[in-house]
């Protein structure tokens, strides 16, 4: 059990129990890019004291290997083919980005490629819905906005796939 003994001595709190704990940020970042928070708590979670875990994160961030603002660059250009505009910004958020450096993350996502995205998941949808059905366009529109989609951006794609007959999209 090398982690219990690793946390009964984290208790310390002297120069021995720092060096832990950087030692430790090092390893969680050897895995994966992480946010400032989400490797705070990954030390809380390894027994070590908030003053030791603080410490730690200032360390590995002196170093340039913590950075919120390019983990959410990164985040973002990993993503904006896969999730909603309102996703990415909610789990940047949950991360613990601050919300001037989402703003400026999200900016970057192109609006073409969320389009195409939107569309895809449409198309994959309606293959097992049945158009005809009544309630085929407002499952369609709950499942979009599920994914994190706007009003704004599911209207003209229920538009395109449901014939137009001059009713609200979502009455039907």
């Amino acid at each position: 059990m090398p982690e219990e003994t690793e946390r009964k001595q984290a208790g310390s709190g002297g120069a021995e129990e720092r060096t832990r704990a950087r030692k430790k940020a090092l390893v969680f970042l050897t895995d994966m890019d992480r946010s400032e928070k989400e490797l705070l708590e990954k030390l809380k979670k390894s027994g070590f004291s908030e003053e030791v875990c603080q410490d730690a994160v200032g360390y590995v961030k002196s170093f340039g290997y913590v950075d919120d603002e390019r983990y959410a660059g990164h985040y973002v250009k990993s993503f904006e083919t896969r999730r909603s505009r309102r996703r990415i910004e909610s789990d940047l958020m949950r991360k613990g980005i601050p919300g001037e450096l989402i703003r400026e993350a999200i900016e970057e996502i192109d609006d073409g490629e969320q389009k195409k995205l939107i569309d895809e998941l449409a198309r994959k949808k309606l293959k097992t819905l049945n158009k005809e059905e009544p309630k085929s366009r407002r499952r369609l529109a709950s499942y979009l906005a599920g994914k994190g989609f706007s009003m704004s951006e599911i209207l003209p794609v229920l538009r395109k796939y449901f014939e137009d007959d001059g009713e609200d999209p979502l009455l039907e």
